[in-house]
């Protein structure tokens, strides 16, 4: 392979220089030109071949890994998304119904029979079933604020 390289080398300097060197002043210069544009393009040509046999089998190759493991990557990403999609929706479904239940109770918050205290309602609302936030589970419940009387907010002041 070093030979072949060195044999390219020597073909391919002299040209490179030969056209860096022209400098194109008459239709002589020109007319040379063209046949040194015909052999560089020549070169081109060789320099590909030579690397296309030694690229060509280990393209080939690769190609053959690829088409060998792909199924069973295809296979995997699709066990994946499967997971992924029966995490969420069973993630959503007891966030939903914690939601709920939040607030089932605490529309139950106040004075007089019926009604529950504030530390029952915090206590019954901190044994609900909650979501699980783990990297595992990829199932984060981002908190958000909501401002339902915007005269309490101190934003803008």
């Amino acid at each position: 392979m070093t030979k072949d390289i060195t044999i390219i080398d020597k073909q391919v300097t002299p040209i490179v220089a030969q056209a860096t060197a022209l400098a194109i002043t008459d239709s002589e210069s020109l007319n040379e030109a063209s046949t040194l544009r015909a052999t560089i393009k020549d070169a081109i040509d060789h320099v590909k071949a030579d690397k296309d046999t030694i690229y060509r089998p280990i393209k080939d190759a690769l190609d053959e890994v690829n088409a060998r493991y792909k199924p069973y990557e295809k296979a995997l990403d699709t066990a994946l998304k499967s997971i992924n999609d029966k995490m969420t929706e069973y993630q959503t479904a007891i966030f939903k119904a914690q939601k709920e239940e939040e607030a089932k109770i605490a529309a139950r918050i106040g004075e007089g029979k019926g009604k529950l205290k504030i530390e029952t309602a915090i206590n019954k609302i901190a044994n609900i079933e909650k979501v699980e936030q783990t990297d595992d589970t990829g199932f984060y419940n981002k908190p958000h604020l909501v401002i339902k009387d915007p005269s309490l907010s101190t934003h803008g002041e």
